[in-house]
Parts: C-alpha cells; structure tokens; sequence
C-alpha cells in the first residue's frame, strides 16, 4: 500500500480520543493530543450546521453561476474550520506549527498527496473539509483557476483521503468482471437523479448494470430481505437468479435519514415510483444479515462483498458513538470499500458526480480514491461547485478495476 504523506490516528479509550499526527513522509511531525469524546462531539455537531450551511449557499443547480457565492461559501467553511482545528490544540501556536508541517508533507508529495485518517469514522471531524493545507487567501478572487487555488486549503481538494476502520481489515484492490464492471443499481424513483445515473450506467459499455430496483410491475413492500440479500449474497441478480459476474459496485441512488443518535434507525428509502417509499433501517438490515449468516454458509467467504457507493444524503453522517453507522455496517461485512456524503447533496450535483467517478474508473481507469478527487475536481472546475468536497471514502487508496490503467 502507498506510504501516507499525512497520516492521522484517532482511537478512543475510556472517553477521550487520542489524536496522533504523522508526516510518513519526511518524519518530522509527531504530535499527539487528548481529547475528550464529548468535546469532540460538540466539534462534530458544529461543523455538520456549518456544512449544511455551505451546502444551503452553494444552491441546489449543478452550475453556482456567481464565482463569488462560490468562493465566499469557501471561506466562510474555512473560517470555522480553522477555529474548530485551533479548538483542538492547547495553543494557537501548536496549531500553527501543525498546519506549517502538513503544508510541507504535502509540497514534498511531489504530487498528489495520499492523506489517511485511522480510526472509527465517528471519532474524528470531516477531514475533507477542513482547510488544513494552505494559509488564508485573501485576494479578491477573480476567475476559475484562483477559486481552485483556494479551494487546495481544503483536504479534499488538496488530496487523496482514506478513512481506515481501526479494525485492520484483509481488502481487496481489485474490482473483477473485465472488460464490463458489474454494478448494481438500487434507487429512490421519485429523485430525477436517480433516473439519470441510471440511465447514464445502462448506456455505458464498460459497466454490466443490473437494475433498477426496485422495477415499478412488482415492488415488494417491505424491501429489507430483498436489500439484504443483494448485500450478503454478490452473485445475485436484482430477479433472483445469478449474475454473469457477482456484483463489483453496490450503487444506491435514494433519501438517506441519519438524524437522531440511535444509528439503528438510520434509514434508506428506495422508492418504485415517485410516490411509494419505503424504508430500510440499519437496524432491519444488521437483523436480516444476522439471519442469514445463521442459516448459510457466507457467500464470500475468505473474499469480499462489492464496493458501496450510496449516493444519498448524509450517508456517511459522523456521530461520536454512533458506532453502527452505515460506513461500519458495510466496512464490517467486508466491503471493498465504502464512498457516502458527509452532508445532503443536490439531486443535480450528485448525478454529475457519480457520472464523473464512473468516467474516471472505467474509462480511464483511475483506483477509486484517485477517481473520486478527480470527479471534485471536475464539479469546481466545469460548474465553480464546490460540494464535491463532502464526499467521503473508505477505501484502499490502490483498489481499481483490474484491467486499470
């Protein structure tokens, strides 16, 4: 696996987190710190409001038609995000001396710089989005290519971020099903995103889209064992009858609903229509694998099951605690990996995304992480939209389809 130029440890004991710093590049920044869980969930909080807010300023058309309002939500979330980070620190110094050192473990990537979080997702802040990376700019910005110079004070934009389970999982690097990759297709009907990445996916010759479900003749209405067992068993067909190829990708399309701290009742909601929605707790999820794992022998035993990308609101909601969220109930069924948003996203936005990653997997042939920078990439530079950044991942930085460039 590729050395970190960043690296960042969060690991929880007896109520406080333990937050370690270190550049595996040049070795010269070691810092640690103590912090309490309730003090980092109170940082959790404040910066999820202020991620809505960014989301809320940004609009929900795919193009932000005013640089401005694109640059002036930038630094808005920059602000906070630095007083949130300085919070961290027992002084403004320590923080300063902090920011400097990652600054320079990023210049001597000599490229784009891999960044990895370690630890349960729910104990540290969205490293995406704070502006860890570059001083402030104060310059009135007057085009495209300044708006993007900015925007490389955030993580995000400045590089290429893994979230790692703390629990040490055996992942694979490679997505198999050459030269098609089968994905699987689940979706809210009634978004018109939903429809678009549809049928963007169906249209492409390099992907073997099974799909959509649920199919309008013959919903079910309670759609837990159905999404249960397209989780727990890849060779399986949206119809019930094995796949040329087991499923690669996990691709959800629908409303996600993580408010409240009981994780279990987070919830998906897929849809056949725009207006018969039902409900897919984690809570029924989690009972519904436990079942099945009682009764059959695991489908993919010694493997793994298909990389997740729900493309939903807060699918990747961080919680201090919430220690069943969805990134842990996949990562825990050992997926390839796990792609989700930190806050809501814009029907508009997150169909261009998708079809940005999509591009750069299975046309150029980018590893996932590298794919997913290079589809921020492409919103802020094509449409000045910068809520690519609350895009989140949990993947091998090096997993790929394996016919990848």
């Amino acid at each position: 696996m590729r050395t970190p130029d960043l690296a960042i440890d969060a690991t929880v004991d007896n109520g406080y987190i333990s937050l370690g710093f270190h550049d595996s590049a040049g070795g010269e920044l070691h810092y640690a710190r103590i912090v309490s869980v309730d003090q980092i969930k109170t940082h959790q909080r404040t910066l999820n409001e202020d991620l809505n807010a960014f989301k809320r300023q940004i609009g929900s058309d795919l193009t932000v038609e005013s640089l401005q309002t694109a640059a002036s939500a930038l630094e808005n979330l920059a602000r906070r995000g630095e007083t949130l980070f300085y919070d961290l620190f027992v002084t403004d110094h320590e923080a300063l001396v902090f920011c400097e050192r990652a600054q320079s473990a990023v210049i001597r990537s000599g490229g784009i710089p891999f960044i990895q979080v370690t630890g349960r997702p729910e104990t540290f802040l969205p490293i995406e989005c704070l502006p860890l990376l570059g001083g402030a700019y104060d310059a009135p910005i007057q085009n495209v290519p300044e708006l993007i110079a900015a925007a490389r004070r955030f993580v995000g934009f400045g590089g290429i971020v893994q979230w790692v389970p703390d629990t040490t999982l055996d992942q694979e690097r490679c997505l198999r099903g050459a030269p098609r990759l089968p994905v699987m297709f689940l979706r809210h009907a009634g978004l018109e995103g939903a429809n678009d990445e549809w049928m963007d996916l169906h249209s492409r010759e390099e992907v073997d889209a099974d799909g959509p479900w649920p199919q309008p003749q013959s919903p079910p209405d309670d759609m837990v064992p159905e999404v249960a067992r397209f989780i727990w068993d890849p060779a399986r067909g949206t119809d019930g009858t094995p796949r040329n190829a087991p499923t690669e990708v996990l691709h959800f399309s629908c409303h996600c609903r993580t408010e409240g701290s009981d994780a279990n009742a987070h919830s998906l909601y897929l849809a056949h229509n725009g207006s018969t929605e039902r409900s897919v707790s984690l809570g029924d999820l989690k009972h519904r694998i436990f079942r099945l794992a009682a009764k059959e022998r695991d489908p993919v035993a010694g493997s793994s099951r298909p990389l997740v990308f729900l493309n939903a609101c807060e699918s990747a909601a961080l919680e201090v605690n919430a220690t069943n969220s969805f990134p842990n109930f996949f990562m825990g069924l050992r997926a390839k990996g796990f792609i989700g948003t930190h806050a809501p996203i814009p029907d508009a936005t997150a169909t261009a995304f998708a079809r940005h990653f999509y591009d750069e997997l299975v046309k150029q042939g980018a590893p996932v992480a590298l794919a997913i920078y290079r589809a921020r990439m492409h919103l802020l530079e094509e449409n000045q939209n910068p809520l690519g950044l609350l895009y989140t991942a949990y993947v091998d930085p090096e997993l790929k389809m394996e016919n990848g460039a």
